[in-house]
């Protein structure tokens, strides 16, 4: 080190002291600070003393309120590992693999639960006739029970299936997530509206509005099952 810098960090020091002793706590501020935080203290005490006190001679009368019943969660693998159906995400239900029964994602009926730890009966005719469905139109053998969405498609209909769209051929009406106009009888008659959707799913085509068949379309958000 040069003598320069030797020097230099002396004075440096030196004035370091001088500033640290110009701005140190006086004795009696220093005194005066640690009276009040004893006094605060005393205080505090003081206060918790009360609140027990008071704690101690009125005691609040609990009312009688029913316990909280905890409502368990279930992914989709556990409800796989669980039930017997081979479940399946579409859209926004879950569908069976064997059965083909489905029923809304993140239901929380006793329903819901019913079918899910329900048995799965396999239907042979509806299986062959859904996967054959995936490739061409294709017609559902009547009789055959069709469930879209957790709702029961009316038997009145002379469905169509072609990549996961059920359609009346007699109405026109269809359904690919929700069994809304197809879970009332069939009225027996098309208006024009639903002649072209015949015609259309019957070439192949999407009904008019439709982005997605709704075997294309993605997956629903939540994948999570109450079960109570």
């Amino acid at each position: 080190m040069t003598p320069t810098r030797a020097v230099g960090n002396r004075c440096a020091d030196v004035l370091a002291g001088l500033g640290a002793e110009l701005c140190a706590v006086l004795p009696p501020d220093k005194g005066n600070y640690l009276h009040v935080v004893e006094k605060a203290r005393l205080v505090q005490k003081r206060l918790v003393r009360l609140l027990q006190h008071f704690s101690d001679s009125f005691p609040r009368e609990r009312a009688d309120r029913p316990s909280r019943r905890l409502v368990p969660r279930l992914s989709w693998l556990g409800a796989g590992l669980s039930s017997a159906h081979a479940l399946v995400p579409h859209l926004d239900e879950w569908q069976c693999a064997r059965c083909l029964t489905s029923a809304p994602c993140g239901a929380d009926t006793a329903e819901f639960v019913d079918w899910l730890f329900g048995p799965c009966e396999v239907n042979h005719t509806i299986q062959a006739a859904t996967l054959e469905g995936g490739l061409r139109p294709t017609s559902i053998p009547a009789g055959v029970k069709i469930t879209v969405g957790g709702t029961k498609v009316d038997p009145s209909h002379v469905l169509l299936l072609f990549k996961g769209l059920y359609v009346c051929t007699v109405c026109g009406h269809y359904a690919g997530a929700r069994a809304r106009c197809l879970a009332h009888p069939c009225k027996g008659f098309a208006l024009s509206s639903g002649q072209r959707v015949v015609k259309d799913v019957r070439a192949g085509l999407r009904p008019w509005g439709m982005e997605l068949w709704p075997s294309e379309s993605r997956l629903a958000d939540s994948m999570m099952i109450r079960l109570g």
